[in-house]
């Protein structure tokens, strides 16, 4: 049969079947040329016996083609010793699948050389047992193949196998792979290694890994990798491993990764490194945790970025150490943060520092917590910028009389009786005309008639005649004679009864005929006749005089009757009529008697007019004697009878 095998063409042999192939004896394999073994079919590969197959050299081995190379089943694997695996060009191995890989042995792995183990395809490295392969092994697989390992092949390479790793066989690396490292696996990476490992792959490093990296790896970590840190990853790192961050470093953590900073572990120069946004993404419980030497090397680009939540966490002692250039940093919606008791911790500098639009920013409970000393640092421009909303909130006991000066009308106006009743008299004598005249009728209403004597003649002018309204008696009864005269027209015109009843004679004297003739009929109630001056009276209305009183009409004096006028007269009613007698009817003119009403006559009393003398008598007028009733015509036949 030897001769016979020998003597068979290639087409022949490939058309043998797998009965006849199985039963080849050694002698017919060894009688097997290297153009026959080529032609033999990966079925015919599977049928030959271990024992034949055993008989293949190393040139037999080459000779197989690769697509029949992938019929040799797992036994035939098993037995092929390393000179005939020595045999395998780089297209058989490369043609291998994966379960023919499975089934290669330490040894066989071992005998491999590096071409060879570098032409395993990546579809067949899913067989490979890494276990199986020496160190040179797997510092010969390239990138590819090293890449195509599963995470459970690649989580079983031991330590020595781990080292043997090379930088480039990092880089192609996945997250899978490198998320089976553990703390003492990525201890065994080089610095270079660190580096190499891609962002996308070193986003599935453990916790417990980034902790293993030490200070050395941490430090390898480019800038770029750092950037791919996750919150986790962050939040594992130590505080020496932080420390050796650069500030390029700092700078790159993401937004979202910068919520699993643990700022208690972070240098002053991290802190310093980091940019306003990545301080403006940390929340207020990681601000809060920052230490005092931490706050300090904050610079004025990161403050300016901070929120209301994060400055609402400093505390008295903790914004003492911002600079003034800090302060001014910080933006009106975040200062409207701060708490009050931090407020008072502010520095009469850092006060000072604050910009008029912070102030105005201001809440009230902000202003309130404010000292005597930190507002005495306001500028005349930051007063006038307190909203009127916040103003509720001044303690007027602490304000400079600059700084009650500096206030505008509105600002002045907006605060409440109780704070305009706090100002001292000082203060009072600080207000401008301006200011004066946007007081409310409460404001005024708590001047006492000491405090209303601070005000200028020109203040006094100013007051609103809606706000003097609210003033007082005993206020009004303060006013001096040069307050008094200063009251204009339409002031006068707006005082109560209540005001007109407790001005005294002095103060009435200063009245102008025009500020005497303004005085409300409802008001002209409370005037006390005995205080006026004979001018005074010649200058009321005839409406004024008709709204008196008979009360008040009665208790003028001989000099005001004489100075009435005709006019005046003529508006007389007859309960005022009643209340004069013969000598006060006396001081009137003939003029004025025929001036009386035809309704007023029937005032007079039989007594005044029995004493009337007769150029008055005389002077009354037909239509006046034909008004008086029939007592007071007796009254008056019986004067007659005395002439």
């Amino acid at each position: 049969m030897t001769t016979i095998i020998s003597s068979l063409s290639n087409t022949q042999i490939s058309k043998l079947s797998t009965t006849t192939i199985a039963g080849l004896t050694s002698e017919d394999v060894d009688a097997l040329g290297s153009a026959q073994i080529t032609s033999l079919t990966s079925t015919q590969i599977a049928a030959l016996t271990t024992a034949g197959l055993a008989r293949f050299d190393s040139a037999d081995m080459s000779a197989i083609s690769v697509k029949a190379l992938g019929g040799l089943t797992l036994d035939q694997i098993q037995i092929l010793s390393s000179s005939q695996l020595d045999g395998f060009s780089t297209a058989q191995v490369a043609g291998l699948y994966s379960s023919q890989v499975a089934g290669l042995s330490t040894a066989q792995i071992g005998s491999l050389d590096s071409t060879q183990i570098v032409a395993i395809s990546k579809s067949a490295i899913a067989g490979l047992d890494v276990a199986k392969l020496s160190t040179d092994n797997v510092a010969v697989l390239i990138s590819t193949q090293v890449a195509a390992l599963s995470s459970t092949q690649f989580g079983n390479l031991s330590s020595a196998q781990v080292t043997a790793l090379t930088s480039t066989q990092v880089a192609g690396l996945s997250s899978a792979q490198v998320g089976t490292l553990d703390s003492t696996e990525i201890a065994l990476f080089s610095t270079d290694e660190i580096a190499a490992i891609s962002v996308k792959a070193l986003g599935g490093l453990s916790s417990d890994a980034v902790a293993g990296l030490g200070t050395g790896g941490a430090e390898a970590l480019t800038t770029t990798q750092v950037a791919g840190l996750s919150s986790t990853q962050l939040a594992a790192l130590s505080s020496g491993q932080l420390a050796t961050f650069s500030s390029e470093d700092m700078a790159a953590i993401s937004k979202k990764a910068i919520a699993g900073l643990d700022v208690t572990k972070l240098s002053t120069a991290n802190i310093a490194a980091l940019s306003s946004t990545q301080i403006a993404a940390l929340s207020s419980t990681q601000f809060s945790a920052m230490s005092s030497d931490q706050l300090t090397v904050l610079s004025t680009t990161q403050v300016a970025g901070l929120s209301s939540a994060q400055v609402g966490t400093l505390d008295s002692t903790e914004i003492a150490l911002f600079s003034t250039d800090e302060i001014a940093a910080i933006s009106v919606k975040a200062l409207g943060g701060l708490s009050a008791d931090a407020l008072a911790g502010l520095t009469t500098a850092n006060a000072e520092a604050l910009t008029t639009t912070q102030v105005a920013g201001l809440s009230s409970t902000q202003l309130a917590a404010l000292s005597s000393s930190q507002l005495a640092a306001f500028s005349s421009d930051d007063m006038a910028a307190i909203s009127k909303k916040a103003i509720g909130g001044l303690d007027f006991t602490k304000l400079s009389t600059a700084n009650v000066a500096a206030l505008g009308s509105t600002q002045i106006a907006a605060l409440s009786s109780t704070q305009f009743s706090t100002m001292s008299s000082d203060q009072v004598t600080a207000l401008t005309s301006t200011q004066v005249a946007g007081l409310s009728s409460a404001q005024i209403g708590t001047l006492d008639s000491t405090e209303i004597t601070l005000f200028s003649t020109e203040e006094i002018a100013a007051i609103s005649a809606k706000a003097l309204g609210g003033l007082s008696a005993d206020a009004i009864a303060g006013l001096t004679t040069g307050s008094a005269e200063a009251l204009t027209t339409t002031q006068v015109a707006g005082l109560s009864s209540s005001q007109v009843a407790a001005l005294t004679s002095g103060q009435l004297a200063t009245f102008s005929s025009e500020d005497i003739a303004a005085i409300g009929n409802k008001a002209i109630a409370g005037l006390d006749l005995t205080k006026l001056s004979t001018a005074n009276v010649a200058s009321l209305s005839s409406t004024q005089v008709a709204a008196l009183s008979s009360t008040q009409f009665s208790a003028m004096s001989s000099a005001q009757v004489t100075a009435l006028t005709s006019t005046q007269i003529a508006g007389l009613s007859s309960a005022q009529v009643g209340t004069l007698d013969a000598t006060e009817l006396g001081l009137f003119s003939t003029d004025e008697i025929s001036a009386i009403g035809l309704k007023a006559v029937a005032g007079f009393s039989t007594d005044a007019l029995a004493g009337l003398d007769s150029t008055h008598m005389a002077a009354l007028s037909s239509s006046q004697l034909q008004a008086l009733n029939t007592a007071q015509v007796e009254a008056v036949i019986a004067a007659y009878k005395t002439y």
